[in-house]
């Protein structure tokens, strides 16, 4: 499946959506649960996701909409 940048970015939103990430503000918060990475061949992301963490696609989405992120430790 060939997207483009845009394309990209808007599947990239649906993921954070999909697991309740907040990217509508000037900050996006990563946390430790972000750290888990897209494993489930049968998780609609996978294909084109899978292997990636959550935050790192959260890092992708703060830099293409020149966000900042912040670390939360709780």
């Amino acid at each position: 499946m060939k997207l483009t940048r845009e394309e990209y970015l808007k599947k990239c939103m649906e993921l954070l959506d999909f697991f309740g990430i907040d990217y509508s503000k000037d900050v996006i918060n990563l946390t430790d649960g972000g750290n888990s990475c897209i494993a489930n061949p049968s998780s609609e992301f996978y294909e084109l996701f899978g292997g990636h963490s959550i935050n790192s696609i959260a890092e992708f989405v703060a830099k293409e909409l020149g966000k900042e992120t912040i670390w939360l430790e709780y």
